[in-house]
């Protein structure tokens, strides 16, 4: 009975120290380079999907106007869901993509070590004869030996990698595309080292509109060359709510995209 109540005390033990850290939260890295200014407040509780393509799945979400406010991924047992909406809060995210994937199993055994006491009893008669009389008595007592005695309790515990991308609403932009930069091989492909790569347009956006397209390059403005996307915010922001002719470069050909700008 005491070895059971032994055991239980050290499980429980055991759940509190793993259950109390938010992985989550502790193994968080976010995208700083996001100014709070272009999110949309988010109101509620945020929604969590399971993702099945990490790429994919991004995409997806860009396309709708999100941005990544970061990530968490971390090896465990186990994860909470609690835990997940709770740093999800904490952030400001309105959707949670998660993913979870089987790594391996850990098998041993815990040491259990119980006071194990030995307590025995004593009990008598005794007489004595003299001269003439006799006498009688009775005696009782305990003696106890202490010493302890350790059990090997067996576990095996399936260990999973876990990873979370949270995302906020961002306001419209100016032009409503997603970018990044050039890779040697686009550089090679069109024969410069100026532009900025579309990575996916908004829908409903002027550049969607427009028919702006994922892998298309950017290479000028109104006739002013688009070194980066950096070069690019600056020449839309002084054009807000007015019509610009963007030439972009796309599959061996550069052709020209008329596009009314957001205000």
């Amino acid at each position: 009975m005491k070895m059971k109540k032994s055991f239980c005390l050290l499980a429980m033990v055991i759940f509190l120290a793993s259950g109390c850290v938010n992985n989550y939260e502790k193994f968080f890295q976010g995208h700083s380079d996001i100014p709070p200014s272009v999110l949309l407040p988010h109101q509620g509780e945020p929604e969590v999907f399971s993702g099945s393509n990490y790429e994919a799945d991004g995409l997806a979400l860009m396309a709708q106007g999100y941005l990544q406010l970061g990530y968490s991924s971390f090896n465990a047992t186990s994860s909470s869901e609690t835990n997940l909406i709770e740093q999800a809060k904490k952030i400001g995210a309105a959707k949670v993509l998660t993913y979870q994937q089987y790594t391996n199993t850990e098998q041993g055994a815990m040491p259990l070590t119980l006071p194990k006491n030995q307590t025995t009893y004593h009990s008598g008669s005794v007489s004595a004869y003299g001269s003439g009389s006799s006498s009688y008595g009775s005696y009782s007592g305990t003696s106890t030996t202490y010493g302890s005695t350790t059990t090997y309790i067996p576990y095996s515990n399936r260990r999973y990698d876990f990873h979370a991308s949270y995302w906020a609403k961002a306001k419209p932009s100016i032009l409503g595309v997603h970018l990044r930069d050039l890779t040697p091989d686009e550089r090679q492909a069109i024969g410069r080292n100026t532009g900025t790569t579309v990575i996916t347009p908004i829908y409903g956006s002027p550049a969607f509109n427009a028919d702006i397209l994922t892998g298309d390059i950017i290479l000028s403005i109104n006739g002013e060359k688009v070194s980066d996307g950096q070069r690019l915010k600056s020449l839309l922001g002084s054009r807000r709510g007015s019509e610009v002719s963007i030439l972009i470069h796309r599959r061996g050909r550069e052709i020209v995209k008329n596009v009314k700008l957001n205000p």
